[in-house]
């Protein structure tokens, strides 16, 4: 007897970066996350560190690691929530890791 399994459509989204523009970076994962809901993929996995795409900063420029520190997202904020409901309203599982605010330095996160 055999039996077939159902097919899985995993979209693996691989992008390029804003930079540290947050805003850019979410409006482009929702347009390619809601191009993968449409060709049928779920779950979707965005790149490792998408929030911030692994950006340096120059340790010698104050401002300049103010301004990367400045990226870091709060788990329980509007950049995770933003994905929370795009995933509800897409019916789709979304995975993304962020550089998050902690105690003492940005810490990775996996939601």
């Amino acid at each position: 007897m055999t039996s077939e399994l159902p097919a899985l459509r995993l979209a693996l989204l691989q992008l390029v970066g804003c930079g540290r523009d947050l805003a850019a970076r979410y409006a482009k994962a929702d347009r390619q996350l809601r191009r993968a809901a449409a060709a049928g993929a779920e779950p979707a996995l965005l790149p490792e560190m998408w929030s911030i795409g692994y950006q340096a900063f120059d340790p010698g420029n104050p401002r300049d690691r103010s301004a990367w520190l400045a990226t870091a997202v709060a788990r329980d904020g509007e950049w995770v929530e933003s994905f929370r409901r795009l995933a509800t309203e897409l019916q789709m599982a979304i995975a993304t890791r962020t550089s998050s605010v902690g105690p003492a330095r940005p810490a990775m996160s996996s939601r």
